[in-house]
């Protein structure tokens, strides 16, 4: 039987390439794929893809999560001007690896 992985301790662990599972609201769970883990102000943020169409989200839609490591959850980052650094630093870090 394979252990279940905390969703954190997975995201931040440099040697996993498996997709995340999240539930929303409702319970219902959706697959997403993890693209980078970006450091800003001293807090980390994930930048997750969904695997499979969101209602609300186009095909090339991403979702931004804060990771609140001292309370073991990820938080939805809902600020423009916050999104728009982290995607910054993103396309920063694509151009630095292309």
């Amino acid at each position: 039987m394979k252990e279940e992985i905390n969703t954190i301790e997975q995201i931040l662990d440099d040697e996993n390439n498996d997709n995340i599972f999240l539930y929303n609201e409702n319970g219902e769970r959706f697959e997403l794929e993890q693209l980078a883990v970006i450091p800003f102000n001293d807090k980390l943020y994930v930048i997750l893809h969904p695997v499979t169409p969101l209602e609300d989200l186009g095909e090339n839609d991403v979702l931004i999560f804060e990771i609140d490591e001292d309370e073991d959850e990820l938080k939805i980052v809902t600020d423009m001007d916050l999104i728009e650094i982290i995607m910054e630093d993103f396309n920063d870090l694509l151009e630095e690896n292309a």
